[in-house]
């Protein structure tokens, strides 16, 4: 995969889990995209802009919750 000058992806993963979840985002622009495959058919995308903008939410379960409290208390 090939992408142009002025593409960026940025992640924006959380450092504060609360105990409904928290959200993982990802945004980005990909410029003059080129992506190939090794199959006869080469091309596999190929475009002059691709925006990308994701966000997914994930809820705590009750041994991730235990584990960031026991993390919390080994780091204060």
């Amino acid at each position: 995969m090939h992408s142009g000058q002025g593409s960026y992806l940025e992640f924006t993963v959380p450092f504060v889990v609360d105990a409904s979840g928290y959200t993982t985002k990802v945004n980005g622009q990909m410029m003059h995209l080129d992506a190939t495959t090794s199959l006869k058919f080469r091309s596999l995308l190929q475009c002059e802009t691709l925006e990308v903008c994701c966000e997914h939410f994930q809820t705590c379960s009750g041994e991730l919750i235990l584990f960031v409290k026991l993390l919390f208390m080994l780091l204060c």
